[in-house]
């Protein structure tokens, strides 16, 4: 083909038919743009299938990745529900100062004790500085980059940072003083003295408006990781 429009072009020179040529150097070089066109148009229709597969697989590993998260978040709610069910029996139980049961010794613990969340990042660490750019829904990349930067290390920072640092700093050096450990279970040394002890009563208290607020907390995590998963699902239908 190259050589039929060489030849065309050659023969038109020694005809000296300059118009003409000029016209088919123009043709020539229209085709050529043309050419280059469509090939940057296939070459941007290829890269499209290939960032669309893509952010198929990304938005698929997200959802996964959420569902375990809401997951974990519902099983420390219900853990956490369990464990104010505790603290609240043993405060009223020292509050109106009832007498000992071998059960409290079995509940002391719940107080001091909390549940460390391992929340699963790593999806989103390994598509934050590229995959996240292929999502076009932009309120949608914004609701994840606050999930994974913003909540999720808060209230991992309130069910962890902030109730170890009460733990040991307030309860811990009481527990000391007024229990005996015996693997999992707390006894009191001296249950009459607990009873009078005004200071392990507030620490109770103090610990319990924490845990309530931190699994509130939680909670409303988890019904924004649900309305994400939604979110996600409304819009992978759409690609």
């Amino acid at each position: 083909m190259i050589k039929f429009f060489r030849k065309v072009r050659q023969n038109m020179i020694k005809e000296n038919k300059a118009s003409k040529y000029l016209l088919y150097a123009l043709g020539e070089i229209i085709l050529v743009v043309i050419g280059i066109l469509i090939a940057l148009q296939i070459n941007n229709w290829n890269q499209g299938l290939k960032d669309n597969k893509a952010e198929k697989i990304m938005i698929s590993d997200l959802k996964r990745s959420l569902v375990s998260t809401e997951q974990q978040l519902q099983k420390i709610t219900i853990a956490y529900h369990e464990n104010l069910e505790a603290m609240n029996r043993i405060y009223e139980h020292l509050k109106n100062k009832r007498p000992y049961s071998d059960s409290l010794k079995t509940q002391f613990i719940e107080i001091e004790s909390y549940v460390e969340p391992l929340f699963e990042i790593g999806v989103y660490e390994g598509f934050k500085n590229q995959g996240l750019l292929l999502i076009n829904n932009d309120s949608l990349k914004t609701a994840i980059i606050q999930l994974y930067e913003a909540q999720l290390p808060q209230i991992s920072e309130k069910l962890t940072g902030n109730i170890e640092l009460i733990a040991s700093s307030t309860l811990l050096p009481l527990n000391v003083q007024l229990f005996t450990y015996d693997g999992f279970d707390m006894i009191p040394n001296n249950y009459e003295l607990l009873l009078s002890n005004q200071q392990y009563l507030n620490a109770i208290s103090y610990m319990r408006s924490i845990k309530t607020y931190t699994m509130f907390s939680a909670e409303r995590l988890q019904e924004n990781i649900t309305a994400l998963i939604n979110a996600l699902t409304v819009y992978q239908n759409q690609l």
